[in-house]
């Protein structure tokens, strides 16, 4: 009878002393595993990490920095009082009016396809004066017809007050699409600045015309007179219209293809 009930304590205790070894050696990180008992394998597809060459660069507030290669060059009649600032990143055109120490930026910015179409670009515009958004058939009877380089457009003349200074501003723009491009013409600044040049940035848009885009500058042959005198030959470049000799293969560089 003893040696019964022996025989059934036996793996009892040597349960729970495995139990209290298990517990000891890892009461610092308990862990819990669910067992799946379906034996058929579940795979997650991720999706594929977009191209490098895919990505598009971009400027500080998100947006796709512009490509302005094979964009027309632009001709136009400056009005009296525009000073000509240099182009930036996205701008094609830039000028400043000033006047009793108010100011009036002017820019002109090309973008691809549609850029947000007129409607959302508008209702962008209200809130930088502190206005309300409009419905598509405001913007309707809000649009002034003019014409850009010989095409009719759209002009949106949009006062208000800005957020930040609390300053009476006024936003005069248009949006001209041409040839899957929209072209963005747009002066804001001190409201009765704006207002006085109105006439004239309408009339600076009647007088711009399109031209071819401009030529790629053809390289020139490199002088090779500049490279130092220990510099090995540079193979397919030429040397004051020679042809430059083949290097020494004892100069190229080696390597072993790892396996």
């Amino acid at each position: 009878m003893k040696h019964t009930v022996l025989s059934n304590t036996l793996p009892l205790a040597a349960a729970a002393l495995m139990t209290l070894a298990a517990t000891g050696c890892g009461r610092n990180s308990v862990k819990v595993y669910t067992v799946d008992t379906n034996d058929s394998p579940t795979t997650v597809t991720l999706p594929p990490a977009p191209a490098a060459s895919t990505m598009p660069a971009t400027m500080p507030n998100g947006l796709p920095t512009p490509d302005k290669s094979g964009l027309p060059t632009l001709k136009y009649t400056l009005p009296s009082g525009w000073q000509a600032k240099a182009p930036s990143e996205m701008r094609v055109a830039s000028f400043g009016i000033s006047a009793n120490g108010k100011q009036v930026d002017v820019s002109v910015i090309p973008l691809g396809g549609m850029a947000g179409g007129d409607f959302a670009n508008v209702n962008r515009w209200l809130g930088q004066v502190g206005q309300q958004p409009i419905t598509e058939d405001e913007l309707a009877k809000l649009a002034e017809t003019i014409e850009v380089a010989g095409q009719p457009a759209k002009l949106y003349d949009l006062a208000g007050t800005n957020a930040g200074s609390g300053n009476e501003e006024r936003i005069i723009a248009t949006i001209l699409h041409r040839d899957d491009t929209a072209w963005f013409f747009k002066m804001i600044g001190d409201s009765t600045l704006v207002e006085a040049n109105k006439a004239a940035f309408v009339a600076f848009l009647k007088s711009l015309t399109f031209g071819a885009p401009e030529a790629l500058t053809t390289p020139t042959a490199m002088d090779m007179s500049q490279l130092p005198p220990s510099h090995p030959p540079i193979a397919g470049m030429n040397m004051g219209g020679a042809a430059m000799p083949a290097p020494d293969a004892s100069t190229l560089p080696k390597w072993s293809v790892p396996a």
